[in-house]
């Protein structure tokens, strides 16, 4: 920096300090250059300035300045003490000394983030200790509370604007120490509200240390009167034990089907059943700490069954309806900002699957009817089609840039994630689970685009032969199927069939029985989570697999363990594990296996940490 430079040669994934004194006069530019030389990144995080004179800090009963030298010039140490309890502060979780850099005046969530130790959107308490040179006795202030940052979160299914099941911010949980997680906490709403028919239908996201996730009343549609979200401190406790949540809402009737986090708020889309209408909810993430029924900042209706929802850039895209994230407060009702009109998915029998919105594009997974039939059977198309994003802001009719439509059997929905360019697309095609990809530049005008590459993998359960969204890291995508299956991104050209790399067993599925096929993948930090039921089919499990198999053709979990929490339980619809701020977070979606009882379920969330 302006003709000065420093290394850093050793692990600085909590953070580092580097100084420089610079002269520079007012108005003057100071250059700021980082370069890699190894590893994966090179971040220039933030930067303090000030000015040449010392800034001193109280601590105990001496006065430090930013050099780490007691105040007057004499000589000293200072160290910064963490533990997550007071009583922890004997054996703290971090320390810091001016040897590891000078420490700003202020203590400060930003401040503590940069020492290593401590773990991401964590509450601790901070001690200062100092010890002059002169009498070697160490004198400690009053510990004060400060909570670190968030690290990112895992904002809607798939995380990113292009829901590519990929988390680059993630740094605590990797390679070297995943055979480390162990149960942190665990929330079950169906034991907490004394109600078992209680199953978790969205999540789990995480945003700015909150997860969230969505429960119906009962897996039948016949049954469900009420739908409700729920919201927990993603550091809620250890070891084990069971979280209340820091608040819930609930919703009138049918199914939470998407969730999404944005701007300090959270967003729920519920199905018309049994009523007329769709939902769209929108509540402040920080409506309440102490377990209380949260109410709605503003509301949305449409006359449709099912909407799914995306949160980003300031509004919510809810299916062909765009909305302002302030757009009302109080519980008010809301307007779209625009109310497009679809071709071909403005009939009562089109079906919207996902939504997404990345690189200027709306991309829409949708079932879209192609004929009715003399017996009232409607007979669908599975399509993917994009749009400009300008479109959600308009009202009017929009046509697509481009169409591309799969060989989908009628009720096998398609999932798509962006990433790098291009659209990869899973899907049943009545015989194979199928991945194909996509350029995201393929057509213009409504165009129908063909993929530049498919491939096909046996289905995991004859059950539910319906294959989840793919995940996309550095160059390649990874399905799970029967097994875990990875591709490069550019295997192929001109619609070829390709072979994967590599692949990873999973459990195998149940001969007989009822069983969902596995969840997308999920990746952080070179490690991909996937769940899958196991082979008596009584229990889920989460395995974690290298993103990496190093040239060999299968590669073993490195990690593994049981999802299932009751003694007859089957596992259904595993849905996406989320990866945030050093936890893992899984649902399990469960029922009673004896016919009588196919209504009884029990649905937790299950948090994972790396054990101390």
């Amino acid at each position: 920096m302006d003709g000065h430079t420093a290394e850093l040669s050793n692990s600085f994934n909590q953070g580092a300090w580097v100084t420089f004194p610079i002269s520079a006069a007012a108005g003057e530019a100071v250059s700021i250059v980082v370069d890699r030389t190894a590893g994966a990144n090179a971040v220039l995080s933030g930067i303090f300035l000030g000015d040449a004179s010392a800034t001193n800090v109280t601590a105990g009963s001496a006065q430090l300045n930013a050099s780490g030298q007691i105040g007057g010039g004499g000589a000293g140490t200072v160290s910064f003490r963490y533990a997550t309890s007071l009583a922890g502060l004997g054996t703290p979780s971090a320390t810091h000394t001016p040897a590891q850099g000078p420490y700003p005046a202020s203590s400060g969530f930003s401040v503590a983030q940069a020492i290593g130790g401590l773990q991401p959107a964590t509450t601790y308490y901070e001690e200062v200790c100092t010890t002059p040179a002169e009498s070697g006795s160490e004198s400690c202030g009053s510990a004060t509370q400060l909570t670190t940052e968030s690290l990112g979160g895992w904002q809607r299914y798939g995380n990113d604007a292009g829901r590519s099941g990929y988390n680059a911010e993630e740094q605590t949980i990797g390679l070297s120490n995943v055979g480390k997680l162990t149960d942190a906490w665990s929330a079950n709403p169906a034991a907490a509200e004394s109600n078992s028919q209680l199953t978790i239908s969205a999540g789990p996201i995480v945003s700015d240390g909150i997860a969230y996730i969505a429960v119906r009343n009962g897996w039948d549609m016949t049954i469900t009167t009420q739908s409700t979200l729920y919201a927990y401190a993603a550091g809620c406790t250890t070891g084990g034990a069971h979280c209340s949540p820091l608040w819930k809402a609930t919703m009138p009737g049918g199914e939470i089907n998407s969730i999404a986090a944005e701007g300090g708020m959270v967003f729920a889309s519920e199905n018309a059943y049994p009523g007329p209408k769709a939902g769209l909810y929108a509540f402040a993430a920080d409506c309440s700490t102490t377990g209380a029924t949260c109410n709605p900042l503003w509301t949305a209706s449409a006359s449709v069954n099912k909407l799914p929802l995306d949160a980003s850039g300031g509004y919510v895209l809810w299916g062909p309806y765009a909305y302002s994230n302030a757009c009302a407060t109080g519980g008010g009702t809301c307007q779209p900002l625009g109310a497009l009109t679809l071709p071909g998915l403005s009939t009562p029998e089109a079906e919207l699957n996902q939504i997404t919105v990345a690189e200027g594009v709306i991309y829409l997974d949708a079932h879209v009817p192609t004929e009715r039939r003399s017996n009232g059977e409607v007979i669908y198309s599975s399509q993917v089609l994009a749009y400009p994003e300008s479109c959600a802001t308009i009202t009017g009719t929009c046509n697509p840039t481009w169409t591309a439509t799969l060989p989908a059997v009628d009720d096998s929905l398609v999932n798509a994630v962006v990433a790098a360019k291009q659209v990869y697309v899973t899907y049943w095609n009545g015989t194979y689970d199928m991945v194909a990809a996509y350029a995201t530049s393929c057509g213009t005008g409504d165009a129908a685009c063909t993929p530049s590459w498919t491939a096909q993998m046996p289905v995991y359960s004859i059950w539910e032969p319906y294959v989840k969204g793919a995940a996309v890291a550095n160059g390649v995508v990874y399905v799970a199927s029967d097994k875990l299956y990875a591709y490069a991104a550019s295997c192929g050209s001109g619609g070829g069939a390709c072979s994967p790399l590599w692949t990873g067993p999973l459990p195998s599925a149940p001969s007989i029985g009822s069983a969902g096929s596995p969840s997308s993948p999920s990746i952080a930090n070179g490690v991909l989570y996937v769940v899958a039921g196991a082979a008596n089919g009584v229990q889920l499990e989460v395995l974690a697999f290298p993103t990496s198999c190093g040239g060999e053709a299968t590669c073993a979990p490195l990690w593994s363990t049981d999802l299932g929490n009751l003694p007859k339980a089957t596992g259904l619809y595993p849905t996406a594990p989320a990866i945030a701020d050093g936890t893992l977070l899984v649902n399990t979606f469960q029922s009673d296996s004896s016919p009588q009882d196919r209504f009884d379920m029990d649905s937790e969330l299950d948090a994972f940490k790396l054990s101390p």
